[in-house]
């Protein structure tokens, strides 16, 4: 019989590649249109600030090393997305650039638009699969592996402080960048960066519980818990901007290419 401790390893890992390529749709995003405009600012100073109570909190109280792994990448790729605005921001001519995720985007025919949506569904794709490979090759590497009990954690009340705090963090992070895209249409937005924080944060919930179900494990873990089941449901309503503004702009230029011919 399968062991629930091969099951949360695999949950772990698929977390793990989760957030390893979940930035680097945006990452290429913002370098190919040389703006950062997409995200919210403030979004990435929030998520940096949870980050980075998430990894002290973390060390302080034993949390699983890939968590903490998860969080000093996190981190890195923060500070990696605010270079980016930073860098693009400070260019001579970079007053035009930061107002192109303003501006309606440019008239195209739906069938180039389809071949774009297209490409990134492939690109999508190719992700999704390195995700699942990396949840199943984990699984069958441990699957025989005996279930040896939850790992040892210790809980501090100031680890404990430090979680809820970026708990807190995290869950308010997504409400600034949901109030940007009412404004840019989702425009210049990487949304396989939502897709892949979606999948993370919840191979992370099944990790915990397929690692205990006892009251104290959870106890520990319940300010990671809720933080990452607030940012699950406003990633969700980030996904439901998104899908909602690709209908209106494939609608929009529907319109468009019947009044023209």
């Amino acid at each position: 019989m399968v062991s629930r401790s091969t099951f949360s390893i695999a949950s772990g890992w698929i977390s793990l590649m989760s957030w390893v390529v979940v930035y680097t749709p945006q990452i290429y995003e913002n370098y190919r249109l040389k703006s950062g405009e997409g995200l919210s600012l403030f979004f990435v100073l929030v998520m940096l600030l949870g980050d980075l109570t998430n990894l002290i909190g973390g060390v302080m109280i034993n949390l699983l090393p890939p968590m903490l792994l998860l969080a000093l990448y996190y981190t890195s790729c923060d500070v990696i997305l605010l270079y980016q605005m930073y860098i693009y921001r400070l260019k001579p001519d970079q007053e035009t650039d930061e107002r192109v995720h303003l501006l309606p985007k440019r008239d195209v025919s739906p069938e180039e638009l389809h071949n774009q949506h297209k490409r990134q569904r492939f690109v999508n794709f190719l992700c999704t699969g390195l995700v699942i490979a990396t949840g199943f090759i984990a699984f069958i590497i441990n699957i025989n592996k005996p279930y040896n009990g939850p790992h040892e954690q210790h809980s501090d009340w100031k680890g404990q402080a430090i979680g809820w705090t970026s708990a807190l963090l995290y869950t308010t992070s997504r409400i600034p960048q949901i109030r940007k895209n009412n404004v840019t249409k989702c425009e210049g937005l990487s949304i396989p960066l939502f897709c892949f924080a979606l999948s993370g944060n919840i191979s992370y919930v099944l990790q915990v519980i397929f690692e205990s179900t006892d009251f104290n494990y959870i106890l520990i873990n319940s300010s990671w818990l809720t933080g990452t089941v607030g940012t699950i449901i406003l990633d969700l309503v980030v996904l439901g901007q998104y899908i909602y503004y690709q209908h209106w702009e494939a609608s929009r230029l529907t319109s468009i290419d019947r009044e023209n011919t």
